[in-house]
C-alpha cells in the first residue's frame, strides 16, 4: 500500500495531526516505511488541495499550533 493510501485509510478512522501520523506508520508493524516526516506532510498537503482533506488548527500553550487533519 503506498503512503497516500495508509494516510488516506487512517485519517478515515480519526482525525490526526502529521506529528501522530509519522508515529503511527514508523512504529507500525503493518506498514514499511523508511520515508522523512516531509514525505507526509507533503502528502498532506496534496490531498488538501484535491478536497481530499482538511484541517483545523489546534493552538497549543508554548508549543507551535498544529493542524489536526480529517477526511472531507
Amino acid at each position: 500500500m503506498d503512503l497516500q493510501s495508509t494516510i488516506l485509510g487512517l485519517l478515515s478512522w480519526k482525525p490526526f495531526s502529521g506529528y501522530d501520523l509519522k508515529g503511527i506508520i514508523s512504529e507500525s508493524d503493518l506498514f514499511y516505511w523508511s520515508g522523512n516526516n516531509n514525505q507526509i506532510y507533503k502528502i498532506l498537503l496534496e490531498l488538501q488541495q484535491a478536497g481530499l482533506v482538511t484541517f483545523e488548527v489546534h493552538e497549543q500553550e508554548s508549543l507551535p499550533a498544529k493542524k489536526i487533519y480529517s477526511v472531507t
